[in-house]
């Protein structure tokens, strides 16, 4: 039986045309281009509304073949131009969302909600990076009233999470900040990532290891400064992963 071109590992898929491009270069019908990541990124120049990843601000043309083929495109079907995520970018606001019960949207268009096609998209590369991943779930367990988490992006470069927790608009207590862009082509594994870090805090939060149901700090010692990240922000990145998966297998 041919072995197809999705299982064929001498051919990778692009992104944005869907298309699968052989490693040398050739597409198929005569068709060449100089590499993959040349033909994405020649790609990207009139499908992406940006020219770098909005979340991360990481140019394309600066990224991996490996971090552009993950690529996710976000926004409406009718639309030529879309928002590129990398895919941990883009999982991060998914997860986060169906973690806290709500609907997941673009971030830079927040009308847009993403769509069960983007959703698959999303799971489907995240299941081919990691045969053990499972989509999130709407976690049950409630906080009193008002009591929330917030992660947002602080539109750096290179971009950091700012983790808080509000009670109604009052800043309860302050987490710190955690690294935006950290990817496993960073740590040497899919473990060690931004979008898994920032899904476990999450659950965290919503199983009352991160604060107990009356608000108060748990056992977890989260709080980083960004001249804390300045030095070793790998092995620091690892080694926090690795205290949050921790509490999570208690």
């Amino acid at each position: 039986m041919a072995t197809s071109k999705k299982d064929d590992k001498s051919y990778v898929l692009n992104p944005v045309t869907g298309r699968y491009v052989k490693r040398d270069g050739k597409i198929g019908r005569g068709i060449v281009v100089p590499d993959v990541r040349q033909a994405i990124l020649h790609e990207l120049q009139n499908k992406s509304h940006n020219d770098y990843d909005p979340i991360t601000l990481e140019r394309f043309d600066e990224m991996s073949e490996e971090q552009l083929c993950c690529l996710i495109p976000i926004g409406n079907a009718d639309l030529i131009k879309k928002n590129y995520y990398l895919l941990d970018s883009i999982y991060g606001v998914y997860s986060t969302a169906v973690l806290n019960g709500c609907v997941p949207k673009d971030p830079l268009n927040p009308a847009h909600v993403l769509t069960q096609h983007e959703i698959d998209l999303i799971n489907a590369k995240k299941l081919e990076l990691s045969p053990t991943y499972t989509p999130p779930q709407v976690l049950n367990e409630q906080y009193p009233d008002g009591l929330t988490i917030d992660i947002s992006s602080s539109r750096s470069n290179p971009s950091f999470y700012k983790i808080v927790v509000m009670l109604y608009d009052l800043v309860l207590e302050n987490f710190g900040l955690v690294p935006g862009w950290v990817e496993a082509s960073h740590t040497g594994s899919v473990d060690y990532t931004s979008g898994v870090l920032l899904t476990n805090i999450y659950i965290l939060w919503r199983r009352h290891l991160f604060l107990n149901l009356e608000g108060n700090r748990t056992s977890l010692s989260l709080y980083k400064t960004a001249a804390y990240w300045r030095r070793n922000l790998v092995q620091k990145f690892i080694a926090l992963c690795e205290q949050v998966k921790n509490l999570l297998d208690l």
